[in-house]
């Protein structure tokens, strides 16, 4: 009975640790410190000292980050990926939306100052969002310490395409 209940709790919690689908995340304000890039097939993610954000009018810190995933809110993306070091490839397309990325313990995770790149093995169609799963203060008012957020869009390569041109045809421009 004793050992039941306890692979029941380790359940219990290990699948509480990772979002279940895209409706699981938080779209929040005021994002600052906490940056994603996709370049590729490499997601680098980034937490700076005083990382916060804004979630129902109330100021919240990051003091960690131990889940960073793609989302995807019209179910044209696919990704895959693997277990990299700590952190444990997961995805899931299941419901509306997607969710693919890497999550890890939260004692294991990105503290201020820290950065990690994640490699996925593929990549289809077009996430929209980055989204993390995050330990804060003040606690929630459901007296919760973690959350999950989406934050920052993914920018698309062909806007990223004619931002770039842009930018060389003012240099261009420039220079004459």
């Amino acid at each position: 009975m004793k050992r039941l209940l306890s692979i029941t709790l380790a359940t219990a919690v290990s699948a509480s640790i990772m979002a279940q689908d895209r409706a699981s995340f938080e779209l929040i304000s005021g994002l600052f410190g906490l940056t994603s890039s996709l370049t590729g097939l490499d997601m680098q993610t980034s937490l700076s000292l005083g990382a916060q954000f804004v979630y129902q009018a109330q100021t919240y810190s990051i003091t960690d980050v131990f889940a960073v995933f793609l989302l995807d809110d019209n179910d044209d993306f696919v990704a895959t990926g693997v277990d990299q070091g700590v952190w444990v490839y997961h995805d899931n397309y299941s419901f509306t939306g997607g969710i693919a990325g890497w999550h890890t313990n939260p004692n294991t995770g990105l503290t201020s100052g820290q950065q990690v790149t994640h490699n996925y093995a593929s990549l289809t169609g077009t996430p929209e969002w980055f989204g993390y799963h995050v330990r804060v203060t003040p606690i929630l008012p459901n007296e919760e310490d973690t959350i999950y957020i989406v934050a920052g869009a993914v920018p698309e390569p062909a806007g990223l395409a004619v931002l770039a041109l842009g930018g060389l045809a003012l240099l261009n421009r420039r220079r004459r």
